[in-house]
Protein backbone atom coordinates (compact mmCIF):
# COMPACT_ATOMS: atom_id res chain seq x y z
CA UNK A 1 0.00 0.00 0.00
CA UNK A 2 1.09 3.40 -0.79
CA UNK A 3 1.68 6.16 1.88
CA UNK A 4 -1.63 7.78 1.11
CA UNK A 5 -4.27 4.35 1.47
CA UNK A 6 -6.22 4.69 4.36
CA UNK A 7 -6.77 0.87 6.10
CA UNK A 8 -10.71 0.31 5.62
CA UNK A 9 -11.93 -2.44 7.95
CA UNK A 10 -12.90 -5.80 6.75
CA UNK A 11 -17.33 -5.41 6.82
CA UNK A 12 -18.19 -8.96 8.21
CA UNK A 13 -22.26 -9.42 6.81
CA UNK A 14 -24.22 -13.00 8.30
CA UNK A 15 -22.96 -15.99 8.53
CA UNK A 16 -20.08 -18.37 9.63
CA UNK A 17 -16.66 -17.56 9.47
CA UNK A 18 -14.31 -20.06 10.25
CA UNK A 19 -10.80 -18.62 8.10
CA UNK A 20 -8.55 -16.20 8.76
CA UNK A 21 -9.30 -12.46 8.87
CA UNK A 22 -6.41 -10.41 8.37
CA UNK A 23 -6.65 -7.03 9.38
CA UNK A 24 -9.28 -5.18 11.66
CA UNK A 25 -12.78 -6.47 11.19
CA UNK A 26 -16.18 -4.70 11.41
CA UNK A 27 -19.77 -6.55 11.50
CA UNK A 28 -22.07 -4.31 10.35
CA UNK A 29 -25.33 -3.51 12.27
CA UNK A 30 -27.94 -5.62 12.94
CA UNK A 31 -26.31 -8.87 11.74
CA UNK A 32 -25.75 -12.05 13.13
CA UNK A 33 -22.19 -13.29 13.07
CA UNK A 34 -20.20 -16.90 14.68
CA UNK A 35 -16.56 -16.61 14.57
CA UNK A 36 -14.49 -19.61 14.80
CA UNK A 37 -11.51 -18.28 13.07
CA UNK A 38 -9.05 -15.81 13.55
CA UNK A 39 -9.12 -12.24 13.60
CA UNK A 40 -6.06 -10.98 13.20
CA UNK A 41 -7.01 -7.26 14.65
CA UNK A 42 -9.35 -5.06 16.37
CA UNK A 43 -13.03 -6.23 16.12
CA UNK A 44 -15.77 -3.77 16.27
CA UNK A 45 -19.08 -4.50 16.93
CA UNK A 46 -22.15 -2.14 15.58
CA UNK A 47 -25.73 -2.06 17.27
CA UNK A 48 -27.83 -4.42 17.53
CA UNK A 49 -25.30 -6.94 16.01
CA UNK A 50 -25.28 -10.50 17.38
CA UNK A 51 -22.43 -11.91 17.93
CA UNK A 52 -20.64 -15.02 19.08
CA UNK A 53 -16.54 -15.57 19.38
CA UNK A 54 -15.21 -19.38 19.80
CA UNK A 55 -11.85 -18.36 17.86
CA UNK A 56 -9.72 -15.58 18.59
CA UNK A 57 -9.39 -11.65 17.89
CA UNK A 58 -5.84 -10.52 18.41
CA UNK A 59 -6.52 -7.23 19.00
CA UNK A 60 -9.45 -5.57 20.86
CA UNK A 61 -12.73 -5.65 21.03
CA UNK A 62 -15.37 -2.47 20.48
CA UNK A 63 -18.79 -3.30 21.49
CA UNK A 64 -21.61 -1.68 19.89
CA UNK A 65 -24.93 -0.37 21.86
CA UNK A 66 -27.86 -2.69 21.99
CA UNK A 67 -25.22 -5.27 20.61
CA UNK A 68 -24.92 -9.04 22.01
CA UNK A 69 -21.87 -10.77 22.10
CA UNK A 70 -21.37 -14.56 23.49
CA UNK A 71 -17.58 -14.87 24.31
CA UNK A 72 -16.34 -18.75 24.26
CA UNK A 73 -12.78 -17.94 22.60
CA UNK A 74 -9.75 -15.63 23.07
CA UNK A 75 -9.74 -11.78 23.11
CA UNK A 76 -5.99 -11.15 23.16
CA UNK A 77 -6.42 -7.37 24.43
CA UNK A 78 -9.02 -5.45 25.84
CA UNK A 79 -13.03 -5.17 25.16
CA UNK A 80 -14.36 -1.79 25.08
CA UNK A 81 -18.25 -1.95 25.89
CA UNK A 82 -20.49 1.05 24.75
CA UNK A 83 -23.89 -0.66 26.15
CA UNK A 84 -23.77 -4.27 24.35
CA UNK A 85 -25.30 -7.45 26.34
CA UNK A 86 -21.56 -9.11 26.81
CA UNK A 87 -21.17 -12.71 28.15
CA UNK A 88 -18.14 -14.54 28.89
CA UNK A 89 -18.42 -18.60 28.63
CA UNK A 90 -15.60 -20.18 29.36
CA UNK A 91 -13.47 -17.43 27.09
CA UNK A 92 -10.57 -16.00 28.16
CA UNK A 93 -10.07 -11.65 27.77
CA UNK A 94 -5.88 -10.85 28.35
CA UNK A 95 -6.49 -7.39 28.97
CA UNK A 96 -9.28 -5.22 30.50
CA UNK A 97 -12.94 -4.91 30.44
CA UNK A 98 -13.99 -1.23 30.18
CA UNK A 99 -17.71 -0.54 30.66
CA UNK A 100 -19.38 2.69 29.03
CA UNK A 101 -22.95 2.56 29.88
Amino acid sequence: MDGNAIDMPIQLRKGLYTNLIEGDAEIMKGEEVTINGLVMGDLKIQPSAHVKISGMVTGNLYLGKKSEVDVDGLINKCIYNNGGDLKIHGGQVKGKIVQHD
